[in-house]
């Protein structure tokens, strides 16, 4: 079991991450998409969701959106084979949608409607020269590391009611678990699921426990 603690709020010029009382069962982490074009001396992105993950987060003052990607480090170690990711989460979408993937042409109010994402990623940590692998922004969603993943099927608006998740891994093709290599787990939660690609509604909240 990965247990995930929150002992600040951080109140950030690119989304936010707070602790919340209020949980499904105890406390839950609180995060909220935020509008961000101009921000940081114009360094950040229009729109970013508020985030959270196992794993670490390199600042670096870059402008160009595939670097900034690049600075978020998924996973921790992991010695275990997961069966299942569970928790539960409560979530509201933002009225606002912005489409920020193109930085020079942030198009706003385009319709779409927002949802979260929640998922855990198992993927090889040692490549075939026994070099680290860490995926970031960029590398997440697409490595030859991944090997399985387990995520909500379902992050639309919940309507302010709380909804249990209990998912089991699924293996990428080709993908099985072995117990002689080395893994890395990368939990994430993020309050617009698109927010990778700067897509995201303007106060989507998710709570997630």
């Amino acid at each position: 079991m990965i247990e995930l603690t929150f002992t600040n709020k951080y109140n950030l010029s690119y989304g936010t991450l707070e602790e919340k009382e209020a949980g499904y069962k105890g406390t839950a982490a609180k995060l909220i998409t935020q509008y961000t074009k101009g921000a940081g001396f114009g360094m950040a992105p229009a729109i970013t969701p508020g985030s959270l993950f196992t794993g670490r987060f390199e600042f670096q003052a870059v402008t160009d959106p595939k670097e900034q990607l690049k600075l978020t480090k998924f996973g921790i170690s992991y010695t275990k084979k997961p069966l299942y990711f569970k928790g539960a989460f409560k979530y509201k979408a933002g009225d606002n949608f912005v489409d920020g993937s193109d930085k020079n042409d942030v198009k706003e109010n385009t319709g779409d409607k927002d949802q979260c994402g929640i998922y855990a990623l198992l993927y090889e940590a040692t490549n075939e020269k026994e070099e680290e692998v860490i995926l970031d922004g960029n590398t997440i969603t697409n490595s030859e590391y991944r090997v399985a993943i387990a995520q909500i099927k379902d992050g639309s608006d919940t309507e302010d009611k709380w909804v249990e998740f209990n998912e089991a891994f699924t293996y990428f093709e080709g993908k099985v678990y072995d117990s002689s290599k080395k893994y890395k787990m990368a939990i994430v939660c993020s309050s617009s699921k698109a927010g990778d690609s700067f897509k995201g509604a303007v106060n989507s909240t998710l709570f997630v426990d």
